[in-house]
């Protein structure tokens, strides 16, 4: 029998003392920060949540800069939330856009007519095996917020308004 050095004896005995079954094939590929499930692979929530905020910052960006269709600067925008599905493939930008109703309609025309170009600036500045499928949707939350602060701002000045109208006023 040849000799062996130190180093390769303490691995032929770590090897010798391994008991468990070698792994599948597919969870070979899932790295330090994803997991298998149902035979797909998907990441974690944190990771998840810092490919959200990276997508949503490098948007950001291109909306300021690099984005040249005028229909995309007929109305504000501004980029609400990015989310993101748990292998990585889909990512849902959530958009809110200050204007009238036709500035919006052509704002979200110009967003999805530059998909293909957000998606390809993507796969360049970030580090990802896969760029992920772009979709932009309105997010009209804050209208909706708005809205109902002003109804509930009209509400206290009718009851102030009307005494008989305030169950507090009454006790």
């Amino acid at each position: 029998m040849p000799k062996r050095s130190r180093l390769g004896r303490a691995v032929e005995a770590i090897a010798s003392d391994r008991q468990s079954p070698p792994r599948e094939m597919s969870s070979q590929f899932a790295g330090p920060q994803s997991i298998l499930i149902q035979g797909k692979i998907m990441a974690t929530s944190r990771r998840v949540s810092r490919v959200s905020a990276l997508i949503k910052r490098e948007v950001s960006q291109m909306l300021l800069n690099d984005i040249k269709d005028e229909r995309v600067g007929a109305g504000m925008v501004s980029v609400l939330d990015v989310d993101v599905s748990g292998d990585l493939q889909h990512a849902k930008v959530f958009v809110s856009i200050y204007g009238t109703e036709a500035a919006k309609e052509q704002t979200m025309a110009g967003l999805k007519s530059s998909t293909s170009f957000v998606r390809r600036e993507l796969g360049h500045r970030m580090q990802l095996r896969r760029t992920p499928e772009i979709v932009f949707v309105e997010d009209r939350s804050l209208e909706r917020g708005d809205r109902m602060l002003h109804l509930l701002d009209r509400i206290s000045r009718e009851r102030a308004d009307r005494p008989e109208l305030d169950p507090a006023a009454n006790e």
